[in-house]
């Protein structure tokens, strides 16, 4: 055989082997294509997507207090999720051992599990969709992660996820709040700066093998993390404290159900501090709420409404410095006082008749003063805080006059400190605004206001300059020094008449001062303050009329005279019965003594310099 005959039979064989293979080639990967574009019904089951995505998790921004100490932070942590596919049978046995190794309750886990696999089991009978994920843990310490991980179940996974915590937010837990399952702002300063915390989490495509390892990463198929900005509250810690260990204290010495305080710098208007006390009576010491006495029962009503989130966690409850309204009383006439003042009715020296004890309206309502004087100035009449004298020179301006001179406070209306549920208080319409609503409410009934609003009107009269008379907006982020803010100042007295006003509350301030050195309960202070005290019945919803002989007292005041660096509200709800016998209920008594220590420790902390002793004695 010659060799051409050869090469010939070896380029035919190869070129037919050639063609089938590159037929068998094309055959293969038109199956494939058919397989990924329109695969039969009896495949369909079994095919899963070879493109993964991982989620690259975003920290939440930090939360610090105004000086910087940390109030919570994000980190990493496992929880256990169970895929009920996947879950070994058999189930009880498998549930149990998973119970021991995250140290909980058998009962507990099969109640979050057991449920779902049941539903798992019912949609693979009737052909529907599975359930591949049960959460079934919170986050795992790193000993109960090691124990899960060591079972080796099958369908028992650990995933990450992010844990919120911090050193002192404990402290300062009714303010900062919390987040929720999905790490979003849920209450408090979690929620108000949900958006400047909350990052942009990444995730990372990757193409992976028939068994779920990963082959390669597409391009542009990473896209990394952003985290959330750190955000700098107006609280400061241990001012945060000082209110409420001082408060605390009160609370209890007076068997009060509650207390309420609140701190704000009247410059920027920033909130310092805010403390918010639910005090558990015990059990038979008052009536339930909504529920009236009973012959033979407790005779105490309950006046604060129930907070059942309060009782899962701190955070969650409602902070009622912003959600609660209390009727102010007497300490509401620092208003009206410089109302009927601005309208030039009256003069600060103008000496005025009120009678003594009682005195009668032109329409034939009986007014009556705790302390009764036959004359007195009307300066005199915000000292001694006269329900006559406010009465009488209320019938000298109009209706409108008063109604719109408190509203220019921000009464009736939110101060948009971003608090959920923050209540507008209650200011009669001016169209129900009776000549019996004019009287009342010059002395502090038939309205009501929330704490924030009653210490960011006070602050009216506690700014310096040309702000005296203006009002700030209420703030919890803390003022940056270094980023010039611009805001709009809103003007509400004249400076003269704020600074008069404050000048007869320095006597206030003086007077309570006089009353805790006679009750021996301070001998020494080093900064003067000026206030006002109030002492209101309690008016429970759907009901007319108040309840008799439960209180809520409060008094609010500003530090130093001169030149005031904080204004300090303090709200004791409803004093307990042997402190009202011993008559020491009123403002005066029992919320003075706590606003004077909250703010002589809060101004010491602050580093202000002590005032001369002849300060407050000047402003006479």
């Amino acid at each position: 055989m010659t060799p051409a005959p050869r090469f010939e039979r070896i380029n035919t064989v190869a070129t037919i082997t050639l063609v089938v293979v590159s037929v068998v080639l094309v055959g293969m990967l038109g199956r494939v294509a058919q397989l990924q574009i329109a695969p039969s019904e009896s495949l369909r089951p079994f095919i899963q997507e070879r493109l993964s995505v991982r989620p690259e998790i975003a920290p939440r921004g930090d939360v610090f207090d105004r000086r910087g100490r940390l109030l919570a932070a994000t980190r990493t942590g496992e929880r256990v999720f169970v895929d009920p596919a996947e879950f070994a049978q058999p189930w009880d046995e498998s549930m149990i051992r998973l119970a021991r190794a995250l140290g909980a309750d058998p009962a507990d886990v099969g109640a979050r599990l057991f449920p779902r696999l049941a539903e798992h089991a019912r949609r693979m009978e009737a052909g529907g969709q599975p359930i591949r994920y049960v959460r079934v843990s919170d986050i795992l310490s790193d000993q109960q992660a090691e124990s899960v991980r060591a079972l080796k179940i099958r369908g028992v996974h650990l995933e990450l996820a992010a844990v919120r915590e911090g050193a002192h937010a404990f402290v300062a837990s009714s303010i900062l709040g919390r987040v929720d399952v999905d790490h979003a702002g849920q209450f408090g300063a979690e929620r108000v700066f949900n958006a400047r915390l909350q990052g942009r989490d990444g995730r990372l495509r990757y193409v992976r093998d028939a068994r779920g390892g990963p082959l390669w990463i597409e391009h542009g198929g990473y896209t990394p993390p952003y985290a959330g900005e750190p955000v700098f509250l107006s609280i400061d810690l241990r001012l945060q404290s000082i209110a409420e260990e001082e408060l605390e204290r009160a609370v209890t010495a007076q068997d009060a159900a509650g207390g309420r305080a609140i701190v704000v710098d009247p410059d920027s208007g920033e909130i310092l501090a805010l403390v918010d006390i639910i005090r558990d009576l015990g059990p038979g010491a008052a009536a339930p709420w909504g529920q009236r006495p009973v012959p033979g029962g407790p005779q105490r009503r309950t006046i604060i409404p129930p907070d059942p989130n309060r009782l899962i966690h701190p955070a969650a409850g409602r902070n009622r410095n912003a959600t609660d309204l209390y009727e102010p009383g007497s300490t509401f006439k620092a208003f009206t006082w410089s109302v009927m003042t601005e309208a030039g009715v009256v003069k600060l020296d103008e000496e005025l008749k009120t009678g003594g004890r009682a005195w009668r309206t032109p329409y034939g309502r009986t007014i009556r003063d705790v302390f009764g004087r036959d004359r007195q100035t009307w300066r005199d009449a915000l000292i001694n805080s006269s329900n006559i004298a406010m009465s009488m020179i209320a019938e000298r301006i109009t209706h409108k006059q008063m109604r719109d001179g408190i509203m220019k406070f921000g009464f009736g209306q939110r101060t948009g400190v971003g608090y959920e549920g923050e209540r507008e208080g209650r200011v009669p319409p001016a169209r129900g605004w009776s000549k019996y609503s004019q009287t009342s409410v010059s002395f502090g009934q038939e309205v009501a206001v929330t704490p924030v609003q009653m210490a960011r009107a006070f602050c009216v009269f506690a700014r310096e300059g040309e702000q005296a008379g203006t009002i700030p907006e209420l703030r919890l982020s803390a003022v940056d020094p270094l980023v010039p803010e611009t805001q709009v100042v809103r003007r509400v007295l004249p400076a003269s008449v704020a600074l008069a006003a404050r000048d007869a509350m320095a006597v206030v301030g003086q007077k309570a001062d006089e009353r805790m050195r006679f009750r021996k309960l301070d001998t020494t202070y080093r900064y003067s303050m000026f206030g006002k005290s109030g002492t209101a019945q309690v008016a429970l919803p759907g009901e007319r009329g108040y309840v008799p002989n439960q209180y809520i007292s409060s008094f609010v005041a500003a530090g130093p005279v001169a030149s005031p660096r904080v204004v300090v509200l303090v709200v004791i709800d409803d004093p307990g019965p042997e402190t009202i016998a011993r008559v020491e209920h009123r403002g005066s008594a029992s919320a003075a003594p706590v606003v004077r220590r909250i703010l002589e420790r809060s101004l010491s902390y602050m580093g202000a310099p002590p005032c001369a002793p002849d300060e407050v004695a000047a402003a006479r």
